[in-house]
């Protein structure tokens, strides 16, 4: 059985059109890449375009993401993020 995973994408303030390994696209990209060479399967994208993560309340695809894994309308093994400080910051 596959597993099932989540891709969360976020960019920093003011970076919405943002190019290299941290854009949007590319991050994406490297995801979806990696889950398919370890046969997970992709249920759901959430992104957060030129966030702050200082904050979880300016957030609200990341609060999306928590909520819909709490309340079970998403049923996921993992959670993908490029690097850990796309969840946030400190």
């Amino acid at each position: 059985m596959r597993a099932r995973s989540a891709v969360y994408l976020r960019t920093n303030c003011g970076q919405e059109h943002q190019t290299g390994s941290n854009s949007i696209d590319n991050q994406k990209e490297h995801l979806m890449d990696w889950a398919s060479r370890e046969g997970m399967e992709i249920v759901e994208v959430y992104s957060d375009v030129s966030k702050s993560g200082r904050s979880i309340s300016g957030l609200n695809e990341l609060r999306r993401l928590l909520n819909d894994v709490i309340t079970h309308k998403l049923d996921i093994d993992y959670v993908l993020v490029s690097e850990p400080s796309r969840l946030g910051r400190k």
